[in-house]
C-alpha cells in the first residue's frame, strides 16, 4: 500500500507541478488559478511524504489537508446542488468534475490509514526487550498538561485556550469552519426570497454578528494553539507558518470589516428596526379608480403599502410608476403582484433601477417618448457591485424575454451610473411593447382634490401667470374647461388638452402684435416641434396640429423650454401696434409658395380639418407649407405669420 500510495501522489504532484508552471507563465491566467494549483501540490506532496513516517506529525498534516479537500468537495456539491435546484440548470457535467477531484482525496485518506495500521502492526511484532536491559523511562509531561489552569472539556473553550492540536484548530475551526458559514450564507439566501425585506434584513444582521464572534473566536484559538505547538512536540515551522497565515487573514477580515461588513451590518439594522433610509413609496388612486400611482423610493414596506393600496381598489388596471429605484426585495414583491394580477404599466416620468422589475411584469407595458427608463447593477451598503444582486437581476431580465445584448450593456454600465437606452432599443429587445403619447390615465391630475388646489398650480406656472396679466381671465378659462374633465372623469390627456385649447386662443392674439424676430422664432418653434410630433407617427402629428398633444410628455426638454422662453419673452414685450395686411399683400407673400406646393398639399392647407381622416397627408402637407413659409424673405414672411394666425378681433 505505501509504495501504491507513494507512486500515485508522485504522479499526481507531477502533473500539479506542471499545471501550475503552464498557468505562471500564460498571461490570460489570473492569480487564483496559480493559487489553486500551489494548494493542490500542498495535500500531494505531503501525503507522498507521510508515506514513509506513517504517524508523525507530516502524518497528521497530510490526513488533515486531505479530509479537509473531501469536505470541500462534498460542500461544493451541495451548493451546486441547492443552486441547479433552484434555478432548473444543468448540473451533470459539475457533479463528474467534482467526483474527479474528490477521488485523490478519498484515496488518500484511505491508503494513509492502511499505511499507519501496517506500521503499527509490525510495530507490535518486535520482541520485547530484556528485563533490566534500561531503566524504565517516566512519560513526558506536555506543556498544556501541566498548566495551573484546569483543563476544560468544552470545545468552544478548549479551542479559545490553544489546547487543541494545531491540525484541528487550523483546518476544522478555522477553514472548515469559514466554509460552513459561507454554505450557510447560500442556504439562507435561497430561503430568503419567499421572505418579507425586514426579515431578512434581521436574519442577515445576525449571520453576520456571529460570523464575527466565530472569526475571532477562531483566530484567537489558531494562535494560542501555534505557541504551543512545538511544546507538544510538533514542527516549529508548521506553528510559524499557522501563525504568519492566521494573521494575514486577521488583517484580511479588519480590512473588510471596516469596508464591508461594517457598513452591510448599519445597513441591514436599519432595515431591520425599520429605520431604513430609504423612504417608503407613495400609492395613490386615481379618482376614476383605475390606475395606480406608485411615486417615489420603492423603501422597505413599498410592498405592503401598495398591495393594500390595490386590495382597496379592485378596479386598477393599470400602474402607473415614477420612481428612481429602491430596494431589489420590495420590487421584487411588487412585481410578481402585477403578474399575480395581470395588470399593466405605465411611465410618464421616470424608473430607474429597481423600478424596472416592477415595469417588466406588466402585461402591456408603455411610456411616453421622453419618460426616463434607466438601467444599472445592483448596489449595497459595503460593495460597489452586488455580485449575487447582479446573477439575479440578469436572470430576471432574461425571464422577461430581454435580449443578451441588452443584458450586456447592462452589466457593464458602472453600478454609481446609469444607462438610459433609446426608444428604438426599448422597443427591440421587449422592454416597451408600444408607446404612449402621454395621459392615458387619470394619475397626473389625482393630486389635486378640489378646483382651488388646481388653481394655484396653475398661477404658479411662470407662462400661465404672464397670459393671465396680459388677458385677465385666462386661468381661470383654462381651470373652467380643466376641471370640468376632471369631473367628467376624463384621462390626464382631455383635462391638459381643454386646458391647452384656452392657451392656444391666445396666441394669434400675440402674433399680431409681436415684432418679426418674434414671429420667425416662433415659426422655428413650431417646425421643430411639428418635425418631431412627426418621427412619433401620423396620430401625434395630427394632435399637435389641433393643439392636443401635451408637448411636456413627447418633446425634449430642450424644445419646451424653448417654447417657454419664447412665450415668456413676447409676453414682457410692449406689443407693437400694426395694421392687418391687406388681401393683396397676403396673395404677394403666398405667391412663391403656391405655385411649389403640390396640389394635394394645396387643398390640405386651404382646409386643413377636412383631411383629419387622412393624418399622414395632412401632417405632411402642413409641415412642408411651414417650411416653405420660413424660406420666404423676411417681410414676406412676417405677412405670412399674421395671416396665418389672425383673428376677427
Amino acid at each position: 500500500m505505501k509504495r501504491a500510495l507513494k507512486i500515485t501522489n508522485g504522479i499526481l504532484l507531477v502533473l500539479c507541478v506542471a499545471v501550475t508552471t503552464v498557468n505562471a507563465f500564460q498571461a490570460d491566467r489570473n492569480g487564483a488559478a496559480i493559487v489553486g494549483g500551489v494548494i493542490w501540490v500542498l495535500p500531494t506532496y505531503l501525503t507522498y511524504r507521510a508515506a514513509d513516517t506513517p504517524g508523525g506529525t507530516t502524518y497528521k498534516w497530510a490526513r488533515g489537508l486531505n479530509i479537509f479537500g473531501l469536505v470541500c468537495c462534498a460542500l461544493s456539491f451541495a451548493a451546486v446542488t441547492i443552486t441547479a435546484t433552484a434555478y432548473g440548470h444543468e448540473y451533470f457535467g459539475t457533479v463528474v468534475a467534482l467526483l474527479i477531484v474528490s477521488t485523490p482525496f478519498a484515496w488518500n485518506i484511505y491508503a494513509l490509514s492502511k499505511v499507519k495500521k501496517s506500521a503499527e502492526q509490525e510495530i507490535e511484532l518486535l520482541p520485547d526487550d530484556e528485563p533490566g536491559s534500561h531503566a524504565p523511562v517516566q512519560e513526558a509531561v506536555p506543556a498544556w498538561a501541566s498548566s495551573k489552569q484546569k483543563r476544560s472539556n468544552n470545545y468552544v473553550v478548549r479551542h479559545w485556550r490553544g489546547e487543541l492540536s494545531l491540525p484541528v484548530s487550523y483546518w476544522v475551526n478555522g477553514s472548515l469552519l469559514g466554509i460552513v458559514l459561507l454554505m450557510l450564507f447560500l442556504v439562507i439566501g435561497e430561503l430568503a426570497k419567499e421572505w418579507t425585506l425586514r426579515a431578512t434584513a434581521f436574519v442577515v444582521l445576525s449571520m453576520l454578528a456571529l460570523t464575527i464572534a466565530v472569526t475571532v473566536w477562531s483566530i484567537v484559538g489558531i494562535m494560542r494553539s501555534a505557541s504551543e505547538h512545538s511544546k507538544r512536540g510538533g514542527d516549529a515551522g508548521w506553528a510559524t507558518a499557522a501563525q504568519v497565515f492566521t494573521m494575514l487573514g486577521a488583517v484580511s477580515f479588519a480590512v473588510r470589516l471596516a469596508t464591508d461588513i461594517g457598513p452591510q451590518m448599519k445597513e441591514h439594522a436599519s432595515i431591520a428596526f425599520n429605520a431604513d433610509s430609504i423612504t417608503q413609496v407613495n400609492a395613490t388612486v386615481a379618482m376614476n379608480g383605475q390606475s395606480l400611482k406608485l411615486q417615489g423610493m420603492l423603501g422597505t414596506g413599498s410592498f405592503d403599502h401598495a398591495k393594500q393600496a390595490l386590495l382597496a381598489a379592485p378596479a386598477v388596471r393599470t400602474i402607473v410608476l415614477d420612481s428612481p429605484g429602491g430596494r431589489l426585495r420590495e420590487a421584487e414583491q411588487l412585481a410578481a403582484l402585477v403578474r399575480e394580477k395581470s395588470l399593466n404599466t405605465y411611465v410618464e416620468g421616470r424608473c430607474l433601477s429597481a423600478c424596472t422589475y416592477v415595469f417588466l411584469a406588466g402585461d402591456d407595458r408603455a411610456a411616453t417618448p421622453n419618460a426616463q427608463i434607466g438601467f444599472h447593477p445592483p448596489t449595497f451598503a459595503g460593495t460597489s457591485v452586488s455580485k449575487a444582486g447582479l446573477a439575479d437581476m440578469l436572470a430576471y431580465y432574461r425571464t422577461a424575454g430581454i435580449s443578451e445584448s441588452f443584458l450586456t450593456r447592462v452589466r457593464n454600465t458602472p453600478s454609481n451610473e446609469m444607462w438610459y437606452p433609446t426608444r428604438d432599443e426599448l422597443i427591440d429587445n421587449g422592454v416597451l411593447t408600444r408607446v404612449s403619447l402621454g395621459g392615458e390615465t387619470t394619475s397626473g391630475y389625482t393630486e389635486f382634490r378640489s378646483r382651488s388646489e388646481l388653481a394655484l398650480a396653475y398661477r404658479s406656472f411662470p407662462l400661465m401667470k404672464a397670459v393671465d396679466e396680459r388677458y385677465p381671465g385666462t386661468i381661470d378659462r383654462a381651470l373652467d374647461a380643466a376641471w370640468a374633465k376632471v369631473e367628467a372623469g376624463a384621462a390626464d390627456a382631455d383635462i391638459s388638452a381643454a386646458a391647452r385649447q384656452v392657451m392656444s386662443e391666445i396666441y394669434p392674439k400675440l402674433l399680431l402684435t409681436a415684432d418679426e424676430e418674434a414671429l420667425q422664432g416662433f415659426l422655428e418653434i413650431m417646425i421643430k416641434q411639428l418635425g418631431a410630433a412627426r418621427q412619433l407617427g401620423p396620430k401625434a402629428c395630427s394632435l399637435y396640429l389641433e393643439a392636443k398633444l401635451d408637448a411636456t410628455k413627447v418633446f425634449s426638454a430642450e424644445l419646451v423650454q424653448e417654447e417657454l422662453r419664447w412665450g415668456l419673452n413676447v409676453l414682457n414685450n410692449e406689443p407693437i401696434a400694426k395694421p392687418m395686411p391687406s388681401q393683396e399683400e397676403v396673395n404677394s407673400a403666398f405667391a412663391s409658395i403656391w405655385t411649389h406646393l403640390p396640389e394635394p398639399y394645396l387643398q390640405v392647407v386651404a382646409a386643413p380639418n377636412d383631411f383629419v381622416d387622412q393624418p399622414k397627408l395632412r401632417c405632411d402637407a402642413m409641415f412642408s407649407f411651414y417650411e416653405a413659409v420660413s424660406e420666404l424673405p423676411a417681410s414676406s414672411r412676417a405677412t405670412a405669420l399674421r395671416a396665418m394666425f389672425q383673428t376677427d378681433e
